[in-house]
């Protein structure tokens, strides 16, 4: 959902693909997008109910990027970020992986 957004933005601005012209599948839910989206994290949310969910949760999500990453590396696919740099890169917790929401409660 949030994801498509991105990718929107980048198709277009690097092929100049558009919805119109063939790149209507990453629209996703358009308008209704940023409200989806807060769905879903209210529904990761209520998911994370400790922290050993909580890990759980994000190693999983970082598998899923992983695997992408790799999907992309196999097939010549250049993986991109927000942020300019290697997909993946971000902050972290000095693990390699994003800090919990526990561990961002405790740095308050």
């Amino acid at each position: 959902t949030l994801g498509g957004r991105v990718i929107t933005q980048h198709v277009q601005a690097t092929l100049g693909i558009t919805a119109a012209t063939g790149g209507s599948f990453f629209e996703g839910y358009a308008g209704d997008t940023a409200r989806m989206w807060q769905t879903m994290r209210q529904m990761l949310l209520s998911g994370a109910v400790d922290t050993h969910s909580e890990n759980a949760m994000v190693a999983s999500a970082i598998a899923t990027f992983a695997c992408l990453r790799g999907y992309c590396a196999a097939t010549g696919v250049q993986a991109i970020s927000n942020d300019g740099g290697n997909a993946g890169s971000g902050v972290t917790n000095g693990s390699g992986r994003p800090p919990t929401n526990h561990e961002r409660k405790q740095r308050v």
